[in-house]
């Protein structure tokens, strides 16, 4: 018994939407990835030995850990966990032996990627009874991340060219049978 060309149309069809179906739920959302420029700024412009300073490193992979030195003579100044938004803040005290003069501070951590971040700024420690300014200059390592994922299309791309094939190859069958 030969079946219709229709119902072999039909299958065809139905078979091709289950595919799109399972295709287009795989398909993972685009998101943009905004290249945030990775820097470290310190709160204050008069920074003392021994005085709080609040430090503020953007740039970083959100909710991963940020840590903070001072490299002149290097010494530590604590961690602090980026936010949603890769920004890191710790509130800390400057070591008391800091001598007057230029510092450098670091932040080390890894970028919304996953790889190193490292970037620093100098500030410049007062001496008694001085002041001075403080300045930003980010050297971020590593890679910018940029772009997002077009999987999603390509995926979509091919159902529809799988798609038309099929339904050119079942309409031809189905013009031969008559």
């Amino acid at each position: 018994m030969m079946k219709s060309p229709s119902s072999n149309v039909t299958k065809v069809l139905a078979a091709l939407v289950g595919l799109t179906a399972v295709l287009a739920l795989s398909v993972g959302t685009a998101s943009a990835q905004y290249n945030v420029p990775a820097t470290v700024t310190a709160s204050t412009s008069t920074p003392t030995a021994g005085g709080s300073i609040t430090l503020t490193a953007k740039g970083f992979g959100p909710e991963t850990t940020v840590q903070f030195s001072v490299e002149s003579t290097p010494q530590a100044l604590g961690s602090a966990v980026a936010n949603s938004s890769g920004v890191a803040t710790l509130t800390t005290t400057l070591p008391a032996n800091l001598s007057a003069g230029a510092h450098t501070i670091r932040a080390v951590g890894t970028d919304p990627s996953g790889a190193p971040l490292n970037v620093t700024t100098t500030i410049t420690v007062a001496a008694a009874g001085a002041t001075t300014t403080t300045t930003a200059a980010a050297s971020p390592t590593g890679l910018a991340a940029t772009g997002s994922s077009s999987a999603g299309l390509v995926r979509i791309g091919v159902v529809i060219a799988v798609l038309g094939g099929l339904l050119l190859l079942a309409g031809k069958r189905q013009t031969e049978s008559v």
